[in-house]
């Protein structure tokens, strides 16, 4: 029972947060067969009342455990491995929700990073990206260009070095 203990923590600990050694051992004594109260599954793992009270709301809050309405409650698992996917679903989505915002920061790093080339011909100008040569069409990204342009501008006339007038 030991080993199947440590093998449900390790299945569960990387899903469900706080989820420890006494959680895996009312799971799985809950595996066992049929429903259980808190009196009994302290009595068959050996775990205090109080904290097998406390885990299993825990466990209850976190839909790996059922219970009955009436009281005394019955604590069961309905299905061990459609539960287990309920938790996978969770951390999927999780998961893409920081893969989302991860890949939106690294998104703005290169666009901040991103160096420009700005051509000016006649009456014709644009802005590329220096690396790929792309035209730059973004408004948000050309309005961001604009202001670091203007404090560029107001550094240089400040700095009094190199004479700027006008632009546009």
């Amino acid at each position: 029972m030991d080993e199947e203990v440590f093998t449900i923590k390790n299945i569960f600990s990387g899903l469900v947060d706080g989820f420890g050694i006494n959680q895996a051992k009312l799971y799985r004594s809950l595996m066992e067969g049929e429903g259980k109260t808190v009196s009994q599954l302290a009595q068959e793992t050996g775990v205090d009342p109080c904290i097998v009270f406390r885990e299993i709301k825990k466990m209850t809050k976190n839909e790996l455990v059922s219970f009955t309405g009436k009281k005394p409650r019955i604590y069961y698992i309905d299905q061990p491995l459609s539960l287990l996917d309920v938790q996978i679903k969770k951390q999927t989505k999780f998961l893409q929700k920081k893969h989302g915002e991860l890949e939106s920061l690294i998104q703005n790093e290169r666009q901040t990073a991103s160096e420009y080339l700005i051509r000016i011909t006649q009456n014709k100008h644009m802005i590329q990206n220096h690396v790929t040569k792309e035209p730059i069409t973004d408004r948000k990204e050309l309005d961001s260009l604009r202001k670091t342009i203007e404090q560029i501008i107001q550094a240089i006339r400040e700095e009094n070095k190199y004479p700027v007038y006008g632009y546009r």
